[in-house]
């Protein structure tokens, strides 16, 4: 399987492949367990498809990590190529390409300290009112989540995950929404991390992620030729494997 994925590369990228010079210039922050670029030994799901990916189309790349909103507004400017993990929203739509293929799927779901489960719920957007929600800044939740903080002024942002679960733990918000694999994770990288807790039935979404292409710098046929060459990797038994190291409670991997 893997060479015939391999060959299936090669004459798929063909020109394309002979005709580039400088590497691709990605972006991305750190946010367990999909990028960890510091983590030789575990670099990231993300990273590590990506990686492989990118190899076999015999295509030069290099990554680099900022706070998620400066990797934003950087391939925006077509100052970087392209930017990962990213969910899907009409903004970066405006700037940036979407592979047809997903990295993976995840969920957004609301965190709690663990002595309010019992205090704490969530049915509807409207629990957050007179709460205050802790975010990373430019996560892409819904439009109604934006909406809703926006006009009742309710949330505090931050550059990362961490400092919205050390904010919890503080006791400075009442919630945090976090991606439910990377908080899973996150929270027990930090003192206390295990008196956070998963609010049981709070997913505000549901979505896909991708590895995104500034349409400044970066052509449709790249990005579809990426597309086409993700899906073929993801039925090898390499693929299975770093899903397997990075989820290995989830049976099907993520987005399954």
């Amino acid at each position: 399987m893997a060479g015939k994925w391999l060959g299936w590369v090669c004459i798929g990228w063909g020109m394309a492949a002979s005709a580039l010079g400088a590497p691709l210039q990605l972006g991305t922050d750190e946010w367990p367990p999909y990028e960890t670029l510091n983590e030789a030994q575990a670099p990231g799901f993300s990273v590590e498809v990506i990686r492989r990916v990118f190899d076999a189309m015999g295509m030069p790349m290099e990554m680099h990590q900022y706070p998620w909103a400066r990797a934003q507004s950087m391939v925006y400017a077509g100052q970087n190529d392209g930017l990962f993990s990213a969910f899907r929203n009409a903004e970066r739509a405006s700037h940036c390409y979407y592979p047809d293929e997903p990295l993976a799927v995840d969920r957004w779901v609301l965190f709690v300290r663990r002595d309010n489960l019992n205090r704490l719920s969530f049915h509807s957007l409207a629990d957050l009112k007179g709460r205050l929600v802790g975010v990373v800044r430019g996560a892409a939740i819904t439009p109604e989540f934006w909406s809703l903080v926006k006009s009742q002024r309710n949330y505090e942002e931050s550059v990362d995950d961490d400092t919205n679960f050390r904010r919890l733990l503080a006791g400075r918000v009442d919630y945090v929404v976090a991606s439910e694999a990377n908080g899973a994770r996150e929270r027990f990288r930090i003192p206390d991390g295990e008196q956070i807790a998963e609010l049981p039935g709070a997913v505000l979404k549901e979505d896909a992620m991708y590895l995104i292409f500034s349409k400044q710098t970066v052509s449709a046929q790249t990005v579809a030729a990426f597309s086409k060459a993700l899906r073929q990797f993801k039925q090898t038994g390499e693929y299975r494997a770093i899903v397997q190291r990075y989820f290995p409670d989830m049976g099907g991997g993520p987005g399954k």
